[in-house]
């Protein structure tokens, strides 16, 4: 019991040491952008996103094209300033023929999100925290970059 004692002592403190700070702490949260085509005349209209990183690993982005939708759920890591995102499930909201072609555009098909999405996504963090930018991305033929700020929940696009 006498040995015991001194153990029970240090026990409180053996516990707080591994309690320190993640330091993955201040990119929790949301962070809106865009998908930023490198040739514009590829794109109609501006593709919005927005990226939700959350406590432990998990993500979710959601990307508002001109004619579709898709949300992209996975996981993420991060070493030094730079933050990887990896895809585990793909939504996508797929407009019909026939509305593409009353109005006259091609939606992109659930198989090149998936090929897109089958290499990580690896973002930037600049040097004073507030906003993020993708090395490269390729959707559907198109090569851009997503480029996110960090912003309040309430404020989302």
């Amino acid at each position: 019991m006498k040995r015991l004692l001194p153990l029970l002592a240090l026990a409180p403190a053996v516990f707080l040491a591994g309690c320190g700070p993640d330091p993955k702490m201040p990119f929790y949260g949301m962070w809106v952008g865009t998908f930023e085509p490198f040739d514009k005349g590829k794109v109609d209209g501006t593709v919005k996103a927005f990226v939700q990183l959350f406590a432990g690993d998990k993500f979710k982005l959601h990307v508002d094209a001109p004619h579709q939708k898709w949300d992209v759920i996975g996981t993420w890591s991060m070493e030094k300033s730079r933050i990887t995102l990896k895809c585990k499930e793909l939504q996508a909201e797929i407009p019909d023929e026939l509305d593409q072609k009353t109005f006259g555009f091609t939606a992109i098909t659930k198989e090149s999100l998936l090929e897109a999405y089958r290499k990580p996504i690896i973002l930037k963090v600049a040097a004073d925290g507030k906003s993020m930018t993708a090395v490269e991305s390729v959707i559907d033929r198109v090569d851009g970059r997503y480029e996110f700020r960090r912003t309040r929940p309430e404020k989302v696009y």
